[in-house]
């Protein structure tokens, strides 16, 4: 298996985790009674736009980066057609307004 694959294969990984651990805190600070600096509802939304986006940039064909810190984890995808480029663009826009709904 090339570098390359493994790149790809890794930044996929990492896309998918980003959409998980934001639907899991979300669903953590939903059975929780703790102050929240958000609505949980929210970023229940915004994880799962997230993972259809992910999803559609997969079947799509774009290569996958990972994008991995102390903080952060993520997948970068290039090379987007236009068609998957404005559904993500619509699934998140639908994401973002139905999270705000929750506050």
């Amino acid at each position: 298996m090339s570098t390359a694959k493994i790149i790809h294969i890794t930044g996929i990984v990492c896309g998918f985790a980003a959409s998980a651990i934001t639907i899991g805190v979300g669903a953590y600070w939903a059975s929780t009674s703790e102050a929240d600096p958000m609505p949980p509802g929210q970023l229940i939304t915004f994880g799962i736009a997230a993972l259809i986006s992910t999803i559609i940039a997969v079947m799509d064909g774009a290569r996958a980066f990972p994008k991995l810190g102390i903080w952060k984890v993520g997948g970068k995808f290039e090379g987007l057609t236009d068609l998957a480029t404005l559904l993500i663009f619509l699934i998140m826009a639908a994401g973002i307004g139905i999270g705000f709904a929750f506050k």
